[in-house]
């Protein structure tokens, strides 16, 4: 038998029970997802202005245009605190760096120059993306949790392009962007059922809105996750889902930046 904290009562080992952390316990975890990365920006800053001699500024495609890969694998670490029974402090970091020589499809304009149809470019997409904040668990029982968070958002990121080849060898732009945000969202945890005693299989889903500084952006998941209980508190768990990841800002009509990730991932973490 084990002592839940959340029962105040002593419940059989085998009972569908999700693993939290003590107050003054800890929850860390380090996540990999199979990621599509996209996405489109402009950047108008040549001696024509808007408008000039080579029409609307379209929007540059990551992939297409800048031969940035398509598909990555990308990192997240987490440590969450909890330092009362239903509030805890988390932080988050992903940190990307993607980076490519090619030939874009079709002719564009970045910062100030023109980049035509075959012609040599090197592209590269730097980001750092944090999180922290407060979650309170306004529903906490032994086989379920519902969380409410608010998190300072935190993204660095730069988009190098650059001629490769003849008298343009190492010319290019860059765009920055560098955003302070708020993203407020739920998360849910349902225990689904015991394979064995102490090892508990769950399904989570968290969604998350960010706004200020004049941007947007959405973080969502879903998974199923499996737990091993290790008594006194500890447990480790593994956990598997989809996570979709998005941020966008317009400066003005010749400026804006539009991204996302998507895919599966895979997460392992502990719980002490």
């Amino acid at each position: 038998v084990m002592q839940d904290p959340r029962m105040g009562q002593t419940a059989a080992s085998a009972l569908c029970c999700l693993p939290i952390s003590r107050v003054k316990g800890w929850e860390v975890d380090a996540q990999l997802m199979f990621a599509r990365t996209k996405g489109n920006a402009m950047l108008w800053n040549n001696t024509f202005g808007w408008g000039g001699a080579f029409g609307s500024q379209p929007r540059v495609d990551f992939n297409s245009q800048l031969a940035l890969p398509e598909h990555n694998v990308v990192p997240t670490f987490s440590a969450k605190y909890r330092f009362q029974p239903r509030w805890s402090m988390q932080y988050q970091i992903m940190p990307t760096s993607f980076e490519s020589n090619g030939n874009p499809d079709s002719a564009f304009q970045f910062g100030t120059l023109n980049y035509t149809t075959g012609q040599g470019v090197k592209s590269k997409w730097e980001r750092l993306y944090q999180r922290m904040g407060l979650v309170y668990d306004p529903v906490l029982t032994p086989s379920s949790r519902v969380g409410l968070y608010a998190d300072y958002v935190k993204l660095n990121e730069r988009l190098s392009v650059s001629q490769v080849g003849g008298g343009f060898m190492g010319n290019g732009s860059t765009f920055d962007n560098d955003l302070d945000m708020i993203i407020t969202g739920i998360e849910f945890e349902k225990c689904m059922k015991s394979p064995r005693p102490s090892n508990t299989l769950s399904c989570e889903a968290k969604a998350g809105i960010a706004f200020l500084n004049d941007a947007q952006g959405a973080d969502l998941s879903a998974g199923l996750k499996y737990t091993l209980n290790f008594n006194n508190g500890r447990a480790g768990f593994v956990k598997g889902g989809y996570r979709y990841l998005t941020y966008k800002k317009k400066y003005s009509d010749v400026k804006s930046i539009d991204t996302a990730m998507d895919g599966g991932y895979v997460e392992m973490g502990f719980v002490f």
